[in-house]
């Protein structure tokens, strides 16, 4: 059973799955809960790789600092093999349901709970 946490955005809760194995991740999923994401937690900040290879939806990728401090947001393209970067190193990285960012008016500068 995957390990289970939460990402508070302000007054937005996010139910997160830790990803165990970080080269799937969301592949060959059909979709996520409404308020669901999962996080990749890495040993130290760092320009970590993401792509969408195998993923059937769109996502919101965010990135998070060991100072749990969002430092870029990006926009995954389902079933893209585009390499997705962060503008600056990160420590986490949650994936979530498209759009879930701009609903909730979470941008990068914001602190992250987890």
């Amino acid at each position: 059973m995957a390990k289970k946490m939460q990402a508070v955005f302000g007054k937005t809760k996010l139910k997160l799955e830790v990803a165990e194995d970080k080269a799937k991740g969301l592949m060959d999923r059909r979709s996520l809960g409404k308020e669901a994401g999962m996080i990749f937690v890495f040993p130290f900040d760092s320009f970590w790789p993401f792509w969408m290879k195998n993923v059937k939806f769109p996502l919101d990728l965010i990135f998070i600092d060991s100072k749990f401090k969002i430092v870029d947001i990006k926009e995954g393209k389902p079933n893209s093999e585009k390499m997705i970067l962060s503008g600056k190193p990160a420590r986490m990285v949650i994936e979530a349901n498209a759009g879930f960012c701009s609903r909730n008016k979470i941008k990068a500068g914001d602190k992250v709970t987890i």
